[in-house]
């Protein structure tokens, strides 16, 4: 990503924007993992709990971390994803919370012997979608379409030997979440982008049906 892209300068009062809501669930985050186990054991991802009723675990299970280099790695890309985002103008927590919901409904559908889940990574990699396309929208640069790319195999890579790329091997990570994220964050530009040609469609037609002097 291009980093001079993320703090934007406003014309009209010359003032840095800041990426506000981005860095607030930043703190939310690193909150989450200062609260130690008892604020994991009451957030964590887990189906049984869910099925009983604790349905918020559905959302909350992916801002708890197990240790501080899966909490790291996390939130650089959470901070660095949800700045290009929240600075684009686009839509930051609903998208989002739709790429937290298609990994935990991975979770249910494509892992039925997993029990328990955490992290942001499997969501970050469909914010990593919406990041990349709004990018390649704007500036129609070929190297926003090969950060995807790259994301693809990575993902394959560690689907296909089990292991994360980046963090400690020994760290749980479920691999298919990032493949779920990544389908989740192309569903919801795909999305975003249908709303707005909708919405766009009647002023078209009006501006096409004035007569013309």
């Amino acid at each position: 990503m291009d980093i001079r892209r993320l703090i934007q300068k406003s014309r009209t009062s010359g003032k840095v924007k800041l990426p506000k809501r981005t860095l607030w669930f930043s703190a939310a985050v690193i909150s989450f993992f200062a609260g130690g186990p008892a604020l994991f054991d009451l957030f964590v991802f887990n189906k049984t709990l869910i099925l009983k009723g604790e349905f918020w675990r559905i959302l909350t299970g992916h801002f708890v971390h197990m240790n501080i280099d899966h909490l790291i790695w996390d939130l650089l890309a959470f901070i660095v994803l949800g700045s290009v985002i929240e600075l684009k103008g686009e839509h930051l927590i609903s998208s989002f919370v739709a790429c937290c919901l298609a990994v935990s409904a991975w979770m249910f559908l494509g892992e039925p012997e997993l029990l328990s889940y955490y992290g942001l990574s499997g969501a970050l990699n469909g914010w990593l979608v919406m990041a990349s396309l709004t990018l390649w929208e704007q500036a129609k640069e070929k190297k926003y379409l090969m950060v995807l790319v790259i994301a693809l195999v990575k993902s394959g890579y560690e689907v296909l030997s089990n292991k994360p790329l980046f963090i400690d091997p020994q760290t749980s990570t479920v691999p298919s979440s990032h493949v779920a994220g990544l389908l989740g964050g192309v569903a919801c530009w795909m999305y975003i982008k249908f709303q707005s040609a909708r919405m766009l469609l009647p002023r078209v037609l009006v501006i096409n049906n004035k007569p013309s002097r």
